[in-house]
Formats: C-alpha cells, structure tokens, sequence
C-alpha cells in the first residue's frame, strides 16, 4: 500500500531523470497495465480487475487487485510488464500533460514550498535529493526510450518481490509465477 502524497515527497529520481518516477507511476499504473490486462485475457480488465502502481527510488510497486479466480492471469499480466514495458508516445504525453497540470496546481502553496525545502535539507547527501516540483522544467525531456530504459531498470531487479493476498488457490498461483516468470527469463 502506499500513498500517492507520501511518494510525491521522495527523492525517487536519479540525476538526470527527474519526473521520471512520477510518470513512470502514471504509466505504469494506467494505460500500460489497462493494456496489458487486455492482451493476457481479453475482458478480464471488465471482470473487477484493477491496478495501481508508484516508484520508489530503485524500484517500481505494481498493484493488481480483482476476484481471486483471476489471481494466475493477473500474475502472467505482471510478467509480462516487467518484459516489456512498452508504452506509446501518446500515452506519454498524456501521462506528462496530467503531472505538469498536477505540479503547477502545487506550485504556488506554502505547504508545498515547506515540504521542498525540507526535502533539499534532509537529502542534502543523497543522490535523489530532489523535490517533485524540481522536476517541473525537466519533465518535457523525458523521451520515450529514457522512460522506457528507466522502466526497465526499476522492473528488473534481482530481488523481485511478488505478493499474493486473498483466499484462493496458492498452488495455483505459485505455479502460474514460476511459469510466467522463468519463460521470461527475468
């Protein structure tokens, strides 16, 4: 579980890519994963399906929640993501238009102002030190394939982390993971 206040105050961009995160958890947990669930199993996105997702400094959280009858779908769906991120430059440009509307909404309040300069104290060392609304100028150079790399990155790791929760067949699930996952080779 995570909010979305709390993960607009982490210093979750790397030199370079800041917003990234931000649009990346727009993507991600909108028109990609909608996309995704779409190609796995046609009208599952119409059977209480839904999704969510954030990143966080290194890594992405992805949320798949709906009927567990669906649970081994919905894991085939996320390794699937995790291969191939792909989104289009429309959807990114619309995902960049909402997070600059969003950023400039909160441009002018003190409490905004407060948690930024709070964000550049506390993080002084860190190399993600930045603040959301630092990201305002930078957010129209991130190109697809810097997103889409990014994306990668965060999706990729070697400490993949997969949570199952809800009553339903767990030996059903488990096996569709270890299927989903290791024909990926991820």
């Amino acid at each position: 579980v995570f909010s979305k206040g709390y993960a607009k105050l982490r210093p979750e961009d790397p030199p370079g890519l800041r917003g990234s995160a931000a649009l990346l958890s727009r993507l991600l947990g909108g028109p990609i994963i909608r996309r995704r669930l779409k190609e796995s199993v046609p009208g599952l996105h119409t059977k209480g399906v839904s999704a969510t997702s954030a990143c966080f400094d290194d890594s992405i959280c992805v949320k798949l929640s709906g009927p567990a009858a669906y649970a081994p779908e919905m894991v085939q769906t996320l390794a699937r993501l995790a291969k191939n991120p792909h989104f289009t430059n429309r959807e990114l440009g619309a995902a960049r238009e909402l997070e600059k509307s969003e950023l400039l909404e909160l441009q002018g309040s003190e409490s905004t102002k407060l948690a930024q300069r709070l964000v550049h104290l506390a993080y002084t060392m860190h190399p993600y030190r930045h603040h959301p609304l630092d990201a305002l100028d930078t957010i129209d150079t991130l190109t697809q394939p810097k997103l889409l790399a990014e994306a990668q990155r965060r999706l990729r790791p070697k400490n993949l982390i997969l949570s199952i929760a809800g009553g339903m067949d767990t030996n059903g699930v488990l096996i569709a993971a270890e299927q989903s996952f290791e024909e990926l080779h991820i």
